[in-house]
């Protein structure tokens, strides 16, 4: 379960920090606002594939250091992961190997 995610100057988000609730969590928003956005970020965390054929980038006028990131806690890890974005190599890179969730399948093959 995904309990707290982090966008730093990734996408149209300067900053965004978020604590899901355990039960439920509701997002709401006119169309264009960044629901889905949210959402594929989630995905990423959870499961480390995009929901869609290409990534969430960053802004593309943001900082080279420090790099853009996407920091998460989740499942039974008390310790929060956290990826940064590579200029050179175009990609995401974690700093710390995780523990995949078993039971959400892979978009890579469910979803094309």
């Amino acid at each position: 379960m995904l309990e707290m995610l982090k966008l730093t100057k990734v996408g149209p988000v300067d900053l965004l920090e978020w604590d899901l609730s355990p039960r439920l969590n509701i997002i709401t928003g006119d169309n264009g606002l960044g629901k889905t956005f949210l959402l594929e970020c989630a995905w990423w965390a959870l499961t480390e594939t995009w929901a869609r054929k290409y990534p969430v980038y960053p802004h593309p006028d943001s900082p080279k250091d420090p790099s853009p990131s996407i920091t998460f806690r989740a499942g039974k890890s008390k310790k929060g992961n956290s990826a940064r974005y590579i200029w050179e190599k175009q990609i995401w890179k974690e700093t710390r190997q995780r523990e995949l969730n078993e039971n959400l399948g892979s978009c890579q093959s469910d979803c094309q």
